[in-house]
């Protein structure tokens, strides 16, 4: 796996070979939301891997219903963000803007994800909007 972000720029251009595909993961998060009330999005995503060049892994997350290629150039038709040190890339509907975390999470933010389901279904009150990082544009 690519472990940092820094190594984003030597990648833009690189044509990614694609190596598996994997499990397909639903991504949910606001968008339009006013004060977290409304707004509810739902996306699925083929999580497949790629190798770089240089025989790199790198995880991408691919929209359900696209195309999956079997070579992917890393340009602006792409998205990146990182976790826990290491880069993946989301190829999708750029018009969506789930955070980063919602495609990797940490332990820590699991359980945060978790605590914030408890609240939703004791009181009704989802804090989920709050916090996170975009994803950035390539």
């Amino acid at each position: 796996m690519i472990k940092s972000v820094y190594t984003m720029c030597s990648l833009r251009g690189e044509t990614l070979t694609l190596k598996s595909k994997g499990q397909t993961v639903t991504v949910s998060w606001k968008q339009g939301s006013l004060f977290g009330f409304g707004g509810d999005r739902s996306q699925n995503y083929v999580l497949c891997e790629y190798t770089t060049s240089n025989g790199n892994s790198v995880p991408v997350y691919i929209q359900g219903g696209y195309d999956i290629p079997q070579r992917l150039t890393v340009n602006s038709n792409l998205q990146y963000g990182t976790q826990d040190n290491v880069l993946f890339f989301v190829y999708h509907d750029k018009s969506q803007t789930p955070f980063q975390e919602r495609f990797r999470c940490s332990g820590f933010q699991k359980f945060v994800y978790a605590t914030n389901t408890v609240l939703i279904m004791a009181n009704g009150i989802d804090i989920s909007w709050m916090a996170g990082n975009y994803l950035v544009n390539v």
